[in-house]
């Protein structure tokens, strides 16, 4: 069997920026710099009505709001807007409270746009607002992000109502069930003092010149969510160029649900990507499993899941790829030992195994929550009112988000529950 460098579980080891090594990729995963200049025009200036003395967006409660982020891992998740196209993007941060100051806490973020940038921009922190009285989260406008080639980059807010781009109006964030959940519209005020709402199409990064805005970055779907526990482990990268391999130890947020019985991890390897994997607990013996799980495909060839192993010699019987991970649990947290893991390309003309992609091993997962507890009673819980009213979203059999499916099968999540579909 052939081992090759994965571009795609390189996403995952250039988010998480845990390795000094630096393979080379076969192919780009992550956006390339790029930079575009939006025909759209300038906004004269509007303000946020209703504002606390702090600038934050009053709401009518906080609901369960953490008092503080400091401690938590908090992911920005996103999509990236490029001329061929828009991927998910999902990206790690790492807060410093600065100060607090009548009732807002100001941090200092790091990791936005890394790994996306050439080594010519320089990033510069993301400032954040939190107001834990209310839940809200913000990401204040004309902040600069990056600098170019002399050229400063700050925050713009694209408005849809308009195509127009404004320096002056915030992106507020609401707190929700472990996720700070984008508010759009918002209630401006216009320059003749007149109440309106304001859709934002999406965030841009740019600077401003002659002939417009130019942006290396249009992102739109935000969310804040705090992670639910960490994973980590070692992959054994090959670099294409001199063939050697690289142990590269990685640790990063982990997003978790329960549905149907299952526990659902959301980006297994990596957070740039939403491969779900669906684990069956076994409180019993206290395993998960997972069975012939697709995570992608590449040219056409899908790759599953499975343990690791050097060499299989045929895919024989359903239940072939699996992952069978013992778990114990400690002071409300559980801790998952899944070792060895690999993904396996499965040829269905010769019903033979492929490639394996890199082995990954001294695998964990460490959930901030007591699985056993968590299922005791899974089985009971019946679907309520917001699930049946939730938003539908629907994931190619890779986990990656499909905003307008097409025919196929997918996977259709709507609040909890998470089923295959056929459209």
């Amino acid at each position: 069997m052939k081992k090759v460098y994965s571009a795609l579980f390189a996403a995952g080891f250039s988010a998480f920026a845990c390795s000094a090594a630096n393979p080379t990729p076969a192919s780009p995963v992550l956006p390339q710099f790029s930079l575009e200049t939006l025909s759209a025009g300038i906004g004269s200036n509007v303000t946020v009505a209703n504002n606390s003395a702090n600038g934050m967006m009053k709401a009518a409660a906080n609901n369960n709001a953490p008092a503080t982020l400091t401690g938590l891992d908090l992911c920005f998740n996103w999509t990236y807007i490029a001329q061929d196209g828009q991927m998910p993007m999902s990206q790690s941060l790492t807060l410093s409270l600065t100060k607090t100051e009548d009732g807002v806490q100001s941090y200092s973020a790091t990791g936005f746009l890394a790994g996306m940038m050439v080594e010519e921009v320089k990033l510069h922190p993301m400032e954040l607002l939190y107001e834990p009285a209310t839940g809200t989260l913000v990401i204040p406008a004309a902040q600069t992000i990056a600098e170019f080639k002399g050229d400063k980059f700050t925050i713009w807010n694209y408005r849809k109502d308009d195509d127009r781009l404004y320096s002056g109006i915030n992106f507020y964030f609401e707190y929700n069930n472990g996720t700070f959940e984008w508010k759009n519209p918002i209630d401006v005020t216009n320059d003749a003092g007149q109440l309106e709402p304001f859709t934002t199409k999406s965030l841009v990064v740019g600077a401003l010149k002659s002939d417009g805005v130019s942006a290396m970055v249009q992102a739109t779907n935000l969310e804040f969510r705090v992670a639910q526990g960490r994973m980590s482990y070692t992959g054994d990268l090959i670099d294409k160029n001199t063939g050697s391999t690289i142990p590269t130890n990685v640790e990063g947020p982990l997003f978790t649900s329960v549905e149907n019985g299952q526990l659902i991890v959301e980006n297994f390897g990596s957070p740039n990507f939403e491969w779900l994997v669906p684990f069956t607990v076994n409180t019993a013996n206290q395993t998960i499993t997972c069975e012939n799980v697709q995570l992608f495909s590449e040219g056409g060839v899908p790759y599953y899941l499975s343990s690791a192993k050097e060499l299989f010699n045929e895919y024989e019987d359903e239940g072939s790829y699996k992952v069978v991970a013992p778990y114990t649990v400690a002071d409300g947290k559980t801790t998952v030992n899944v070792g060895e893991w690999n993904a396996f390309a499965y040829d269905a003309a010769t019903k033979e195994d492929v490639n394996a992609y890199v082995k990954f091993y001294n695998t964990k997962m460490v959930l901030n929550f007591d699985l056993n507890a968590m299922f005791a009673s899974v089985g009971n819980i019946a679907v309520d009112e917001a699930d049946a009213n939730a938003p539908v979203e629907y994931y190619n059999l890779q986990g990656v988000r499909v905003m307008n499916p097409e025919n196929g099968l997918y996977i259709r999540r709507q609040g909890k529950n998470v089923t295959k579909v056929i459209l």
